[in-house]
């Protein structure tokens, strides 16, 4: 299968591109990496203009510049995050186990009825839906350029998503207390919902994980315009793949399918989208002060057989053979 692996930076790193070049140039045979503001002469990087925080932009950068290049399967990941050294474009599938026209994503946190409000990016994606009457004319008709209502709503019932309204026990924060630095504003904006009966979501969107993704090339075009839309409508990251993902793909693998697990630091997994994730804290607590402290020699160092990736360790800051 012909892959391409594209890496995309949220800032500009451009001592990042040969260290990288590095550690993948022997597994993919073609890398891309999408580099913000990148004004230099290195064919295989791609310049980007978006805010990181709407990097769903990227993806169609990279559409416009690599779709005629034949590659069947576009797999993307964040600069900081390191794919296990045995994964390679030969066997990649078949770790994630996809079969043709499928995608990944690591793992999702909820649609807005399944996660707190006390999430930071609850509130902007809500308004995200609501910017046309701020904007005026300037402003996107979302609801022409997105799929139905109800069609989004089924897809995501479809695979087990809770569509329905946010009710008070969304005002809960993580760890299910309203002790928390932004309870206020929620309980705010949850009486302003109650009291004009628009407490059903605008839209059904899902957030989740999104600095590392797989899209089949048979659905790059469907899922590069809904990210349009959503960037022109600014809508967080976290919500816009995730959700593209579902709505425009036939099927999306996560890490619950398959055996390989990514390892993130311990504070990822006190949020509630983690809570109920299986891990070894014993272990996460060892690896991330081994990264810390660059108490490793190589970067296979730190990797157990079925660590699917490792996020993040930032190349700046370790000094250890690539």
């Amino acid at each position: 299968m012909n892959i391409a692996l594209v890496i995309v930076y949220n800032h500009r790193f451009d001592q990042n591109i040969p260290k990288l070049n590095k550690i993948y140039g022997e597994r993919f045979s073609q890398i891309y990496h999408l580099v913000p503001f990148y004004d230099g002469d290195l064919p295989n990087v791609i310049p980007v203009y978006e805010s990181s925080f709407y990097f769903q932009a990227y993806v169609g950068v990279a559409w416009s510049k690599l779709k005629s290049k034949g590659f069947e399967e576009f797999i993307f990941i964040g600069d900081d995050l390191i794919l296990n050294p045995s994964i390679n474009e030969q066997n990649i599938n078949d770790v994630l186990k996809l079969k043709i026209g499928d995608a990944f994503l690591p793992w999702y946190w909820g649609s807005f009825a399944e996660i707190p409000m006390e999430y930071p990016n609850f509130l902007p994606a809500w308004n995200a839906f609501s910017q046309k009457k701020h904007l005026k004319q300037h402003a996107i008709n979302w609801q022409d350029a997105l799929p139905p209502y109800i069609e989004a709503k089924n897809i995501l019932e479809k695979n087990g998503f809770d569509t329905g309204k946010i009710t008070r026990k969304n005002l809960k924060g993580y760890y299910h207390s309203y002790k928390y630095n932004y309870f206020k504003s929620r309980l705010k904006k949850y009486i302003q919902l109650l009291y004009t009966n628009k407490r059903l979501p605008p839209y059904p969107i899902v957030a989740g994980y999104a600095d590392f993704f797989v899209i089949p090339e048979s659905d790059m075009e469907k899922c590069v315009e809904m990210m349009e839309v959503f960037r022109m409508m600014r809508l967080w990251v976290e919500f816009a793949i995730p959700t593209a993902l579902l709505l425009c793909c036939k099927n999306v693998v996560t890490e619950k399918n398959i055996e390989w697990k990514g390892q993130l630091p311990l504070e990822f997994y006190k949020f509630a989208e983690r809570q109920n994730v299986d891990i070894n804290r014993q272990k996460l607590k060892k690896l991330f002060e081994r990264i810390e402290q660059n108490d490793f020699s190589s970067l296979k160092d730190l990797f157990d057989i079925e660590d699917l990736y490792i996020h993040p360790i930032k190349l700046s800051k370790i000094n250890v053979n690539l």
